[in-house]
C-alpha cells in the first residue's frame, strides 16, 4: 500500500506561522504609537511649565513696572512743584531733573509737558504753550506725561497735573482750601497756601468768570486761621498763607454757566505770578419737600426731599428754635433724601428752612411751612329736624333768663343744654378753634352768646345763652336762624342756619 501525503494538512500549519508574524507586527506599531503619544504629552507638559514660568515672570515684570512708574511720578511731582526750588517753567515742553529721577536700576524716565491751562474760560488743556513763550509769561497749570522705559524696552505712561509756579522770588500756589465752591455763593472764604507771599501780594480771577473779591466782614473765628483780617477781601497771613473772601456768581457775565476749574492768579510786586485752580462745582439743589405744611403736634412725619446733586453722606439739618425736630435722614439717591421729623405742639406758625449739606460742605436750603389746616364742619346736633330744611339744633331761651334751654324741634324730648358740632381741625397742637354766631336767613340783629363747653380735634359742645341785647325774638315771635362759624389759625368754616332760637317767657 502506498503512503499518501496530504497537502492540506501541511498548509494550515504554514498559515498559522504567518499569522504569528502579523500579530508581532501589530504589537510593534501599537508600541510606536504609544511612545508617540507619550512624547506629545511630555512636550505639552513642558510647554505648560514654560507658560507658567513665563506668566510668573510677566506678572513680576508688570508689578515692577508699576512700582517704578509710581515712584517716578511722585518724584516728578515733588521736583517740579514741591521742592524749595521747583523746576516749574511756564514755557517748558519737558523736564529733566539735574539729579535724575529716582527710578529703579535698569529703568529710564522722561517727562513731557503735554497740556497747558491757558485761560479761565478753557474747558481742557491745550497742547500749545502760553502766548509769549519763550519769555516772561504768566504761570499756568500744566499736564505732565511721565514715561518710564523698562529694561526690556517696554514703556509705561502716567499723567500728573501741577499748579503754575515761578521760581522768581519763590512765589508759588500749592493748594486752595476748599478746592471747590458752588456757583451763586457769596462771601466765600478761601485759604490759599504756597510760598513767597508778601503783604503786597494780590490775587485775581479773570473778568470773564465774574468772580470778585468782597469786603464782607466775617468774624475772626469764621476764618480758617487766626491771622484773618475781618473786612479785608484779600489778607496776608504769612509768606505761606493768604485768605481771600470772594463772591461766586451763578453765571458768567455773558450769561453762560460758570463751572469747571478757574485759575486764581497771585502776583507779587515786580510781576512774579503763580496760580492755582478753584473748581466751580454744582452743589445740591432742592426742588421740593413734601408734605408741606406740617401741623403743630404731629410726630413721626416723613419728609421726602427731592432735588439734584445729593452726594452720599449728605446731612439734613433743620433750623434750631423752629419747633421742628429732626429724628433722622436717609440718602436714597442723588435726587432723593427722606427724613423724619417731630413738630412741637406749640411750634411757631410760619416757614422753617430744611438744609441739605454734602460732604464737600456745599449746601442748599428749602422752606417747609408749619401751619394749621382750616377747619371743616360736618354736622351739628342737639335737636331734631322736621324735614323742612331748618336747623338741627333748636334752642329755646327764656325771656328773663340768661341761660339756654335746648330742646328738640317737636319739644317732645324735654330740655337739652348742649349742641354738639363735629368736624375736623378744631384743635391742632395748642392752637384751638373759636366759634361765633351771625344772623341767618330769619334772624335779627341781636345774636345769642355762644361758649365752648368742651372741645377736641373733631368735636365741640356749645352752650347758647341770651345776649345782653335780648331777649331774642324771631319774626312774629317765631324762630330766629343763626349761622355758625368755626375759625382757627388756618382759616374758617361756616354752616348756614345751623342753630334755631325761640323765645319763652318761662
Amino acid at each position: 500500500m502506498a503512503t499518501r501525503e496530504f497537502e492540506p494538512t501541511d498548509r494550515p500549519a504554514k498559515r498559522r506561522d504567518q499569522a504569528g508574524d502579523e500579530e508581532r507586527g501589530d504589537t510593534l506599531i501599537e508600541l510606536l504609537v504609544t511612545l508617540a503619544i507619550i512624547g506629545i504629552l511630555a512636550v505639552g507638559l513642558l510647554l505648560g511649565f514654560a507658560s507658567s514660568i513665563s506668566g510668573s515672570v510677566t506678572h513680576r515684570t508688570v508689578a515692577a513696572n508699576d512700582v517704578a512708574l509710581r515712584t517716578v511720578v511722585e518724584d516728578v511731582y515733588a521736583e517740579v512743584q514741591q521742592q524749595s526750588n521747583p523746576l516749574y517753567s511756564p514755557c517748558a515742553t519737558s523736564y529733566t531733573s539735574p539729579v535724575g529721577w529716582n527710578a529703579p536700576s535698569g529703568y529710564m524716565a522722561s517727562v513731557a509737558v503735554v497740556g497747558y491751562w491757558l485761560s479761565p474760560s478753557a474747558t481742557d488743556f491745550s497742547t500749545t504753550p502760553p502766548s509769549g513763550c519763550p519769555g516772561t509769561v504768566p504761570a499756568v497749570p500744566q499736564k505732565l506725561q511721565v514715561t518710564v522705559t523698562e529694561p526690556q524696552g517696554g514703556t509705561e505712561i502716567a499723567y500728573a497735573v501741577v499748579n503754575g509756579q515761578v521760581t522768581a522770588g519763590g512765589l508759588s500756589v500749592t493748594s486752595l482750601t476748599p478746592s471747590s465752591v458752588d456757583p451763586g455763593t457769596s462771601s466765600f472764604v478761601l485759604e490759599v497756601l504756597g510760598t513767597g507771599f508778601t503783604p503786597a501780594t494780590t490775587g485775581s480771577f479773570a473778568a470773564s468768570t465774574g468772580i470778585v473779591f468782597t469786603g464782607t466782614t466775617l468774624s475772626t473765628s469764621a476764618a480758617p486761621t487766626s491771622g484773618y483780617s475781618p473786612g479785608n477781601p484779600w489778607s496776608y497771613v504769612s509768606d505761606t498763607e493768604m485768605i481771600a473772601t470772594i463772591d461766586v456768581p451763578a453765571n458768567r457775565p455773558d450769561g453762560s454757566a460758570l463751572s469747571g476749574p478757574v485759575p486764581l492768579t497771585v502776583t507779587n510786586p515786580g510781576g512774579a505770578q503763580a496760580s492755582g485752580l478753584l473748581t466751580i462745582t454744582s452743589g445740591p439743589t432742592i426742588t421740593s419737600i413734601s408734605p408741606s405744611p406740617v401741623e403743630p403736634g404731629s410726630t413721626g412725619v416723613g419728609l421726602t426731599i427731592l432735588g439734584a446733586n445729593f452726594n452720599e453722606g449728605a446731612v439734613v439739618t433743620i433750623a434750631s428754635g423752629s419747633g421742628v425736630t429732626l429724628r433722622g435722614s436717609t440718602w436714597n439717591s442723588s435726587t432723593s433724601i427722606t427724613a423724619t421729623v417731630d413738630v412741637d405742639a406749640s411750634a411757631p406758625l410760619g416757614t422753617v428752612d430744611v438744609t441739605v449739606t454734602n460732604p464737600d460742605t456745599l449746601s442748599a436750603s428749602y422752606p417747609i411751612a408749619v401751619a394749621v389746616p382750616p377747619p371743616t364742619i360736618t354736622s351739628i346736633s342737639g335737636g331734631s329736624d322736621h324735614g323742612d330744611g331748618g336747623p338741627t339744633c333748636v334752642v329755646t331761651l327764656s325771656g328773663s333768663s340768661d341761660h339756654a334751654h335746648i330742646s328738640p324741634r317737636d319739644h317732645g324730648g324735654g330740655h337739652n343744654s348742649q349742641c354738639t358740632v363735629t368736624g375736623t381741625n378744631f384743635v391742632v397742637g395748642t392752637y384751638g378753634a373759636t366759634v361765633a354766631l351771625s344772623t341767618g336767613s330769619t334772624g335779627n340783629a341781636c345774636v345769642p352768646d355762644v361758649l365752648i363747653a368742651a372741645q377736641s380735634a373733631t368735636s365741640m359742645t356749645l352752650t347758647i345763652s341770651q345776649p345782653s341785647c335780648g331777649p331774642i325774638q324771631g319774626p312774629d315771635g317765631g324762630m330766629s336762624y343763626y349761622n355758625l362759624t368755626v375759625t382757627n389759625a388756618g382759616g374758617s368754616a361756616t354752616l348756614a342756619n345751623a342753630i334755631g332760637v325761640t323765645s319763652s317767657d318761662g
